[in-house]
C-alpha cells in the first residue's frame, strides 16, 4: 500500500501528539490569504464527542469549497470532499482514549484537534480500509454460521441508525466518500467490550463483489484491530494491531460475483453480536 503508507509518513510528525494529555477538544489550523486580499481564510476542525465512543467532526475552510481532504485518526484514513461553502461534517468511531484527528488538502494544508474520548474503553473496534474504487466488508460468522444464517453479521445487520438507540448491540459504519474512486475508504465494525463471561468467539471474513470497476484490478487494504482487556475488572485499552491486506480481484468476465477471504481472524473474542 505504497501511497497509503507515504500519505502516514506525511503526518507523521502531527501524529507524535498522541502523548499529549488531552483534557478538552483543541484546535490547530492553518491560515490562507484570501483571493480579495480583505481577510484571511483559516482552516479548522472541530470535535465533539458522541454516544457510543463516536466523535462528531466539522472542517471548515470558507476559501477552498469543493475540494478533496483525507481524515488521519491512528492509522486510520479516508477520503471526504468539501461543499460549495467548504465545509464537510462526518460521524467517526474513535479509535484510542485521546484522540487526534487531521485533515489534509491536496495543497498541503490542513488543520488538526484532539479530544478526550471517556467511552473507549467500553468498545473493541475493527477497521477495514482500502483505496480505490468499491471495496470489500466485514463479515462474522459465531458458532459455524453461514451466510445469511443466524450468527451471521455484517453491516446489512448491524447498521448504525441515529434514530434506534443500540444500547450494547454491535453496530458498523462506512466511511469515505463513495464518489472518489481513488480515496481512501473504510468500513468499521463495533462491539461492546464486556466480561470475557459474556464474550463469543468468531471468526471474520472479507468480501467484495466483483464490478466493472474494480475487476482485473487489485486493491490494497489494511485491517486495523483495537481491543480491550476482558480478562480485567477495570477495562484497559490495548494498542491497534495493524496487517496488511491485498485483494486480487478476477478478471471482468467474473462481474457479479463475490470473492471471499475467509477465517482472516480466527477466535475473535466479541461482546454483543446480536
Amino acid at each position: 500500500m505504497d501511497k497509503l503508507g507515504t500519505s502516514l509518513l506525511a503526518v507523521g510528525t502531527l501524529a507524535c501528539l498522541t502523548c499529549a494529555s488531552v483534557v478538552q477538544a483543541q484546535q490547530m489550523s492553518s491560515k490562507l490569504p484570501a483571493e480579495d486580499g480583505r481577510d484571511d481564510c483559516s482552516i479548522s476542525l472541530q470535535a465533539e464527542v458522541q454516544p457510543r465512543a463516536l466523535v462528531a467532526l466539522t472542517l471548515i475552510g470558507s476559501c477552498l469549497p469543493n475540494e478533496t481532504i483525507v481524515l488521519h485518526h491512528s492509522g486510520l484514513m479516508v477520503s471526504l470532499k468539501t461543499d460549495s461553502s467548504g465545509i464537510v461534517k462526518i460521524i467517526v468511531p474513535a479509535l484510542v482514549e485521546k484522540a487526534i484527528f487531521i485533515a489534509t488538502y491536496d495543497n498541503g494544508d490542513g488543520a488538526l484537534t484532539m479530544i478526550d474520548v471517556p467511552d473507549m474503553a467500553r468498545y473493541q473496534r475493527i477497521v477495514l480500509q482500502w483505496q480505490g474504487v468499491k471495496g470489500a466488508q466485514l463479515h462474522f460468522y459465531k458458532d459455524g454460521a453461514g451466510y445469511g444464517t443466524e450468527g451471521h453479521f455484517w453491516s446489512q445487520t448491524g447498521a448504525l441508525y441515529a434514530d434506534k438507540p443500540d444500547g450494547n448491540r454491535g453496530f458498523f459504519l462506512l466511511l469515505g466518500d463513495a464518489k472518489l474512486s481513488d480515496g481512501f475508504h473504510a468500513e468499521i465494525a463495533s462491539f461492546s467490550a464486556q466480561k470475557l463471561l459474556d464474550t463469543q468467539a468468531v471468526s471474520l471474513s472479507i468480501e467484495t463483489e466483483i464490478t466493472a470497476k474494480n475487476c482485473g484490478r487489485t486493491i490494497a487494504g489494511e485491517l486495523l484491530m483495537r481491543a480491550t482487556d476482558l480478562k480485567s475488572d477495570i477495562q484497559s485499552s490495548h494498542e491497534l494491531d495493524s496487517r496488511g491486506l491485498t485483494l486480487f480481484v478476477p478478471e471482468c468476465d467474473m462481474v457479479g460475483n463475490f470473492i471471499v477471504m475467509k477465517n482472516v481472524v480466527e477466535n475473535l473474542n466479541l461482546s454483543s453480536m446480536q
